[in-house]
């Protein structure tokens, strides 16, 4: 068994609470009200990601901060959650926003994009339905006006977690890679860890502080991961679409792992660390709706 000095654990919860901070990621609600009934298809963040991408440019001219909506090489700064499209066609949409602290200097833009995405009409895949109204709610118990960014979803998180079980909801596809292989069923712990640890180390150097740090912390949780070991699962056969990437012409199939794992022996680093990103997305595509997950483990009375 693996042994971490308490100062070592001290320090490493408080860099990551740092690096937490620093990300200011916020949540919130939107809805749609559309001229014409739509119909979604694929996953309801991918139609949202693309319908944002040609809204966003109707605006004119674009900040560095919303360069990576819908992408270049850093990770969005702005991404939609949601898997399962609504089964029939809608004249009213609402899905979750996730965007990081950054985005506040461009909001007003951003917001005035979104009150312009289009989606596809019913019936004429060469038609789009606009939108006639939008909203925009934010999470965090605070009351905002109308047009302000948001507070925090959660400003300073609370980490005196308990090590031992840790139960791991994947809600949407989960797309994780081991050994060269894609997982194809219940992911060992470390893997979950390495890559909920990497999605918030990403998100931590180019919209946080940027502590290189970070990265030493995540590969602590990763070796104490590898000594936790799986206890039941409930997984589902991989699921997933395919669309052609508008940027690269290329066709790209985003698919994924979704079900329950139950792990025992978790340390309690590993599960901040897996706690923390999940709040952000694990896995590839997360920007296409993939790799959201519940944390749920014990704490410390």
């Amino acid at each position: 068994m693996t042994t971490v000095g308490t100062g070592q654990v001290a320090e490493d919860l408080a860099l990551l609470a740092g690096c937490w901070r620093s990300i200011g990621l916020r949540g919130a609600a939107v809805e749609w009200e559309l001229a014409r009934p739509a119909r979604l298809t694929g996953s309801l963040a991918t139609r949202l990601r693309s319908a944002l991408g040609p809204a966003l440019a109707a605006t004119g001219v674009r900040p560095a901060t919303l360069q990576s909506i819908p992408g270049d090489s850093r990770p969005p700064a702005l991404w939609f959650l949601g898997w399962d499209c609504p089964p029939r066609p809608v004249l009213r949409l609402r899905a979750d926003l996730r965007c990081v602290g950054a985005v506040a200097a461009d909001w007003p833009e951003l917001a005035r994009a979104l009150s312009r995405m289009r989606l596809p009409v019913v019936g004429d895949t060469a038609a789009l339905a606009e939108t006639r109204r939008c909203s925009v709610t934010w999470h965090g118990g605070e009351s905002v006006a109308p047009g302000e960014f948001g507070p925090p979803l959660v400003a300073d998180p609370d980490l005196n977690v308990a090590g031992g079980a840790c139960l791991v909801e994947a809600v949407t596809p989960l797309q994780l890679r081991a050994n060269g292989q894609d997982v194809t069923g219940p992911p060992p712990l470390e893997v979950l860890v390495r890559s909920a640890g990497e999605r918030l180390r990403q998100l931590c150097l180019h919209w946080g502080l940027g502590d290189p740090k970070v990265t030493s912390v995540v590969g602590r949780a990763y070796w104490e991961a590898r000594e936790a070991r799986l206890a039941w699962a409930r997984a589902e056969a991989p699921s997933g679409f395919a669309r052609q990437s508008s940027r690269t012409g290329q066709r790209q199939v985003i698919r994924g792992v979704r079900g329950v794992f139950a792990y025992e022996a978790v340390t309690p680093l590993a599960m901040t660390v897996l706690a923390l990103g999940a709040e952000v997305g694990a896995g590839k595509d997360t920007a296409f709706g993939c790799g959201q997950l519940r944390v749920y483990g014990a704490q410390v009375v």
